[in-house]
């Protein structure tokens, strides 16, 4: 239910959205898609080996010009648990937030294309 509450604010947004319900998956939407340019995950990835901060971790290192964006409702990073350049929002988050830092990423992003 949030994933889809979550979609479906991004797309209010006018993002266009790849729903991905595993980190699997989300590595598929990644390898066959050119134009992903930020992904939210959550830390829990239920019956997955990896977390989100693993997929994060995975996302920067294999797709280096994808904004992250990580979330949780239990768990704060430390560390090195979130790879250079990725933001942390606990839950629950307020919507402008989330709005943001999505809109702040695509920006950066904008800036460093020229």
């Amino acid at each position: 239910m949030l994933a889809m509450d979550m979609t479906e604010k991004l797309e209010s947004f006018g993002l266009i959205v790849f729903e991905a319900r595993n980190a699997q998956r989300a590595i598929r939407v990644l390898e066959a898609r050119q134009d992903v340019r930020v992904m939210i995950t959550d830390v829990d990835l239920t019956g997955e080996p990896m977390s989100g901060f693993d997929l994060a971790h995975l996302v920067a290192k294999r797709w280096p010009g994808v904004g992250i964006v990580v979330t949780s409702g239990h768990a704060t990073p430390t560390g090195s648990d979130l790879p250079p350049g990725a933001r942390f929002f606990p839950k629950p988050y307020r919507e402008y937030q989330l709005r943001g830092a999505v809109y702040a990423i695509i920006e950066q992003q904008d800036e460093a294309r020229g």
